[in-house]
C-alpha cells in the first residue's frame, strides 16, 4: 500500500512556520502493483558506441513494472539486449517527483536490489540530479569522464553521483559495476541530505552503516534522487539483461520525525525479541515437564533424585527471570509506543493487547 502522507507535530495544536518539529513522511512499499506516478516518474533507452553513430541503438528495451510479491513487493526497473557484434546498450531509470532543495534536510532510507541475467557490464548509478537524462548520448555517457558531444560538462552539472566504484587500473569511476562478479543482494541503505547542500550515501538504514560517498550539491539545481540500471554488450560477449529493485522507500523530514522512524525500529526488534522469549519458554517448560515425568516414573537411571529435583527448580526459575525479563520488555515497547503518540505517530495494535 502506498503512502503520501504530511504530518505535523504540534505543540498545543498551533506551530509557526519556522518550528522546527515539522515533520513529513513520504513513503512506497510497492506492495499495490501500481506505480504511483505521483511519486515516481520513470524513464530509460537503448544506446550505441557513439552518440552519432548512425546505426541505432541495437534493439536494448526497457521497462518498469511493480509486482505483488508474498514476501515484499517491489517496484522492477529493467533494461535488456540481444547479443551483437557491435557495442550496444542501455538504461533505465527511477526518480522521485520530490524536490529535496526546498531548505529541510531530509533522511531517505531505501532497500533495493540489484539482480542481472549476464555476467557484463552490469552497472548501477544512485544519483542526486536535476533531472538531466540526454536526448542523444554514448551507452557509456553515464560514467565517461569528461563526456562525448553531445553530451557536455555542463550538461551534467545538476547530477551528483554518490555510488562509485574503484578500478585497479583506472581508479574512482562513477557506478557500481559488475562484471564476473555477484550481486551483493537485498539491502537497505540510507542518503542524508542537508539543507546546506551536502547529500551524504550510507549502506545502512537511518544514515548508519559505511559511508560510502559525499557531494556536495548546488543549490541553484532541483535535487531529486535517481536510481538507473545500465547494461551492454558488444562483440563477443552475450545479450545483456539487468535489473534494479527497490523494494520500499521513506523519505524522513526534520529531528522529530528520524526520530520517531528509528523508535519504530527498535520496537520491530524488541517485538521479534518477545518472540523468541516466547519460543525459549516453550522449550523450557517442555523441559520442565520431562523432568517431572521421570521423577513420577522413579526409573532414574545413573542419575540422583535429588539432581533431577534440583534441575527441575533451576530450569523453573529460569522461567521465572525469562518471564521477569518479557515483562519488563514490553513495559519497554509500551514507553516507547507512548513516545511515539507524543509526536503524533500512530500507534501498532499491539500496544492494546499488551495492555
Amino acid at each position: 500500500m502506498k503512502r503520501l502522507c504530511l504530518m505535523i507535530c504540534v505543540f498545543g495544536l498551533m506551530v509557526s512556520a519556522g518550528d522546527t518539529s515539522l515533520m513529513r513522511t513520504i513513503s512506497d512499499d510497492f506492495e499495490d502493483g501500481v506505480i504511483d506516478t505521483s511519486l515516481w516518474i520513470v524513464g530509460g533507452g537503448g544506446r550505441g558506441w557513439r552518440a552519432d553513430d548512425p546505426i541505432g541503438a541495437g534493439d536494448w528495451d526497457y521497462s518498469h513494472e511493480e509486482f505483488i510479491d508474498p514476501t515484499d513487493g517491489y517496484l522492477r526497473t529493467r533494461v535488456w539486449g540481444p547479443p551483437s557484434g557491435l557495442t550496444y546498450g542501455g538504461e533505465a531509470w527511477v526518480c522521485t517527483v520530490q524536490n529535496f532543495n526546498d531548505g529541510k534536510n531530509y533522511v531517505i532510507n531505501f532497500t533495493w536490489e540489484p539482480e542481472f541475467l549476464d555476467y557484463h557490464s552490469n552497472w548501477y548509478y544512485i544519483q542526486i540530479t536535476d533531472g538531466y537524462i540526454p536526448e542523444r548520448a554514448d551507452y557509456h555517457w553515464l560514467n565517461r569522464w569528461p563526456p562525448l558531444p553531445p553530451v557536455t560538462e555542463a550538461d551534467l552539472a545538476g547530477t551528483y553521483n554518490l555510488l562509485w566504484h574503484t578500478d585497479p587500473v583506472n581508479g574512482p569511476i562513477r557506478g557500481l559495476n559488475f562484471e564476473n562478479s555477484p550481486s551483493i543482494g537485498k539491502v537497505s541503505w540510507s542518503i542524508a541530505i542537508d539543507e546546506a547542500g551536502v547529500a551524504r550515501l550510507y549502506d545502512g538504514p537511518d544514515t548508519t552503516g559505511s559511508l560510502l560517498h559525499e557531494a556536495t550539491l548546488d543549490l541553484s539545481y532541483p535535487w531529486y534522487v535517481r536510481w538507473i540500471v545500465s547494461d551492454g554488450t558488444s562483440s563477443g560477449f552475450p545479450g545483456g539483461d539487468a535489473r534494479l529493485k527497490l523494494y520500499d522507500y521513506s523519505a524522513l523530514c526534520g529531528p522529530a520525525d528520524i526520530a520517531a522512524a528509528r523508535i519504530q525500529a527498535s520496537i520491530a526488534e524488541k517485538d521479534d525479541a518477545l518472540g523468541r522469549i516466547d519460543a525459549a519458554l516453550e522449550i523450557e517448560w517442555a523441559a520442565y515437564e520431562a523432568l517431572e515425568e521421570l521423577l513420577e516414573s522413579e526409573d532414574y537411571g545413573d542419575l540422583k533424585k535429588g539432581d533431577i529435583v534440583a534441575a527441575k527448580q533451576k530450569i523453573h526459575s529460569a522461567i521465572q527471570h525469562q518471564e521477569q525479563s518479557k515483562k519488563a520488555l514490553e513495559k519497554s515497547i509500551e514507553k516507547l509506543e507512548d513516545s511515539l503518540a507524543l509526536l503524533g505517530w500512530p500507534v501498532s495494535p499491539k500496544t492494546n493487547q499488551r495492555r
